[in-house]
This record gives C-alpha cells, sequence and structure tokens, in this order.
C-alpha cells in the first residue's frame, strides 16, 4: 500500500528510504528507553550515544542495509519501547499507559516474535522484583502481564 500510493519502486524504498527513518527512530527508542530507565535525561541521551557507537562498531553499512529486517526493527525500535512502556505501566499505573504498553506489544510481537519473548523476559524480571520490593502494585503487574498475554496470543497461534 505504502508503495503504491508514493509511487516510488519498492526496492528503492526499502534500501534507501527506510533506513533514513528506521535509524534516527532508533535512537529515539533508546533515549526512550533509558529516561523510562534511569529518570535523568543526561543519562538517557548517554545510553542513546552508546546505542549509536554499538551500532557503528563495525562499520556504517550493515545498519543502513539490515535496519528494515524485521528482527532488527523490533530489537532496536519497538524492543526499547515496549519496555518503556512497561516500566511506565509498573511505576505509575494508568489506561493510557496500559494501552501505550498494549499497542507497543503487539506491534512488536506481530514483527518478531522471538524478539518480543526475550524482550518480556527482562520485563518480567523488572516486574517480579518491583512487586518483591513493593515498588509497584499487584494490579499494574496483573495489568501488564494480561497485555503481554494477550499480545502474544496472535503471533503463538499464527505460528
Amino acid at each position: 500500500m505504502l508503495f503504491r500510493s508514493s509511487g516510488m519502486d519498492p526496492i528503492l524504498l526499502y534500501e534507501r528510504v527506510c533506513p533514513l527513518v528506521l535509524v534516527p527512530t532508533a535512537l529515539s527508542a533508546a533515549i526512550c528507553f533509558g529516561r523510562a530507565l534511569f529518570r535523568n535525561r543526561r543519562t538517557a541521551w548517554l545510553l542513546g550515544l552508546a546505542s549509536v557507537l554499538f551500532w557503528l562498531s563495525g562499520s556504517l553499512f550493515p545498519v543502513l542495509t539490515r535496519m528494515p529486517e524485521d528482527k532488527l526493527l523490533a530489537l532496536l525500535v519497538l524492543a526499547p519501547v515496549t519496555t518503556a512502556a512497561a516500566l511506565g505501566v509498573l511505576r505509575k499505573p494508568s489506561t493510557g499507559r496500559v494501552l501505550l504498553l498494549a499497542a507497543a506489544a503487539v506491534a512488536q510481537a506481530s514483527v518478531h516474535p522471538l524478539v518480543y519473548i526475550l524482550a518480556a523476559m527482562p520485563i518480567a524480571l523488572a516486574t517480579a522484583w518491583l512487586l518483591a520490593t513493593r515498588q509497584t502494585s499487584f494490579a499494574a503487574a496483573v495489568a501488564l502481564s494480561l497485555v503481554f498475554v494477550l499480545a502474544g496470543l496472535y503471533p503463538a497461534a499464527v505460528g
């Protein structure tokens, strides 16, 4: 649909346009995750810088050519956003935050289910830790767990 509406060659869009959009989006996602994790703007920007240096550790070419792939999109763009949304639900639960988490979790589970499972593991550990130290409510943990189970149903059913 995007290809038809733009009138551009699909290969050109995939190889040239998508990486130029997704690399800054991945940087923004890393900063979003850093902000949610550390609650400090400077530390979040430092995490974003570290992410860029990590991506460029080989060379710029693989990052730009492989960024549109489903696994990198799920790992570098969607997983940080999902994790940040999960931390937001655990720290200050609200309907809006749960809906944001649901949207991020469904997107991530639909794009790459294996990365979804790998990203859910540290979130489960953080949930258990925050529950054990009484830094989150039981209701928030249940809401988060329910969102993750429901978001994973579609990929599990489709295979």
